[in-house]
């Protein structure tokens, strides 16, 4: 994961398990927010000290991740619709590639 400090002073604690980000303690599963388009998710720090991603009356800037698209390989299906007999290739979503995402974080204001 590539992580770029937007601003200065202390930032707020995140950890990254597998596909599992979490960020000021809000969790972030990126494999299951992963699209075939690139996905951003902003994270906002609100006024009662709250995570959200959703953007308040009063709530700051807390953290943008962006997650690259799904890639896909082909892998071989034997049961086809309709009782056909033979083999046809499928597309196949690869793993995420978490190396790939990006945490643009900001410091917590005090």
């Amino acid at each position: 994961m590539h992580v770029t400090q937007m601003t200065s002073g202390d930032l707020p604690a995140w950890t990254l398990t597998g596909a599992l980000l979490t960020v000021a303690g809000h969790e972030v599963d990126l494999e299951a927010e992963a699209r075939d388009v690139q996905v951003s998710i902003s994270l906002y720090r609100c006024p009662a000290g709250s995570v959200t991603r959703e953007l308040g009356n009063g709530c700051q800037y807390l953290a943008v991740i962006t997650i690259p698209p799904l890639t896909y390989s082909e892998a071989i299906a034997d049961d086809i619709e309709g009782g056909e007999e033979g083999s046809v290739l499928v597309p196949t979503p690869d793993p995420l590639n978490v190396a790939a995402t990006h945490l643009e974080i900001w410091a917590e204001e005090v």
